[in-house]
């Protein structure tokens, strides 16, 4: 089961550098990305990933892009990560990929780079969006794309680009498997002082580290 990686890049080279190391480790590729600048392009050009140019707004066009250029390579399956995101348990991918078209994680740790300070999100529990999986680590059969005629973000803007996308898989029938910790599947997201949400307002809407 070869599993390509689509992920958007902007700044934050220590975080990006965790996120190809992992990719790596699990033997996942091509590893496709979407940059902005030439800085972010060189950067990941020398951690041997794929980069590609598109503006960084919006942003589900930029996704879009990435998504358009990743249908180019040969896999079975692609898994979108953020760019600052590790993945342990891609071998629970792997088998579940074999009988569903949709895998992803339902929750999802954070740590922050430098500090090792640590935080659980536990998955949405609101009325919306109850059952909706994290953002990063969905993974979509190939077969499920071409059904969908690769498109999971047209029209999506600039915001909301998980539940739009979320919508969108909605549409097809499909087959899901969500994995949590308790699978040993783990999700992490590297955060520092430039990510878009700070450390300390994640800490206070998350579960301790059991």
């Amino acid at each position: 089961m070869k599993i390509a990686v689509h992920a958007p890049v902007f700044g934050r080279h220590p975080a990006v550098k965790l996120f190809a190391d992992s990719c790596k480790r699990n033997k996942l590729g091509p590893i496709i990305v979407m940059v902005s600048n030439d800085a972010d392009y060189d950067y990941c050009k020398s951690l041997g990933l794929i980069p590609t140019i598109a503006a960084n707004k919006p942003f589900g066009d930029k996704l879009q892009i990435g998504l358009e250029k990743a249908r180019n390579y040969k896999f079975d399956a692609l898994l979108l990560m953020g760019s600052d995101d590790t993945l342990t348990g891609i071998a629970k991918y792997r088998k579940a990929l074999k009988d569903h078209d949709f895998v992803a994680c339902g929750d999802c740790h954070y740590t922050e780079i430098g500090t090792g300070r640590q935080g659980y999100w536990p998955g949405y529990n609101s009325h919306i969006r109850k059952g909706e999986p994290a953002g990063a680590g969905r993974c979509f059969r190939r077969d499920l794309l071409d059904k969908m005629d690769w498109d999971l973000w047209t029209g999506c803007g600039d915001r909301a680009s998980d539940g739009h996308q979320w919508r969108r898989l909605h549409e097809y029938r499909h087959s899901k498997k969500i994995f949590f910790r308790e699978d040993g599947v783990i999700l992490t997201d590297h955060k520092d002082k430039d990510s878009m949400t700070p450390f300390d307002e994640l800490l206070e809407a998350s579960q301790p580290i059991r």
